[in-house]
């Protein structure tokens, strides 16, 4: 390996190169480098995860499609450098590495100095709402992962108030739990040090201090911007919540 190894990557929708002939230009320039400067090329990389769309099978396919010119790229990389040059060859988020296991790992292995590494960034830890869609989705096509994979936080937030019935003003607000894929998810609801929620086939919503939190079997009027969800379905958050 050089001093200082270099990825190529290709990309789509964050870094990375977004064709064939720009990879291959930077290609030939990384192996235009001379020695001394300790440069040189260790593999090739793509991350996946943005490739997708709210269409599972467009994802699906645009997700194979980037593998595919991964692999691609490498074949071109193996013949510039030889059979005996060690290469690196990564991808993987953490709700699509199933395919990148089922279509670069037979590469890898069939090349024999190649390793293939996954980046999933999810690989302990996830959460109860994209991550847990996510899992679901890939047993589905074949990796059962759910259940594996927990919640990385929870958190309590006292009720504040009870104004009327069906409404209840939690003090959790945006700055307290900040968002990025939906909103927060309520998985209990206590009082007295009793668990009383939620049951099943009710409905939960979390919302910031001046929005409800609704068990009512609907979405509340004052929380149409907030994310509701049945109790036990996927439900898209990044954190999850317990209210007391």
């Amino acid at each position: 390996m050089p001093g200082l190894g270099l990825m190529v990557e290709l990309g789509t929708g964050r870094a990375g190169l977004r064709n064939d002939d720009a990879a291959e230009a930077l290609l030939a320039r990384i192996l235009e480098l001379p020695p001394k400067l300790g440069l040189g090329l260790t593999g090739i990389a793509a991350y996946e995860g943005v490739a997708t769309t709210a269409d599972p099978a467009e994802s699906a396919r645009r997700v194979d499609d980037l593998i595919g010119r991964l692999a691609g790229l490498h074949a071109r990389v193996r013949q510039r450098l030889g059979p005996s040059v060690p290469l690196i060859l990564t991808a993987g988020g953490s709700l699509w590495f199933d395919r990148v296991l089922d279509l670069l790992g037979p590469l890898a292995r069939g090349d024999g100095r190649t390793r293939l590494m996954l980046r999933s960034g999810a690989v302990f830890f996830g959460d109860h709402g994209v991550y847990l869609r996510g899992l679901s989705a890939m047993a589905d096509r074949g990796m059962p992962l759910a259940g594996r994979i927990g919640g990385a936080l929870r958190l309590w937030a006292e009720v504040l108030s009870l104004p009327e019935p069906g409404l209840a003003i939690a003090g959790l607000g945006m700055r307290d739990v900040a968002t990025d894929q939906g909103m927060s998810v309520a998985l209990h609801l206590w009082r007295d040090g009793r668990d009383i929620g939620p049951r099943r086939g009710s409905m939960w919503c979390v919302c910031t201090t001046s929005m409800p939190l609704s068990r009512s079997g609907r979405r509340p009027s004052r929380c149409r911007s907030a994310m509701c969800s049945n109790s036990g379905s996927r439900i898209p958050a990044p954190i999850s919540t317990a209210i007391v």
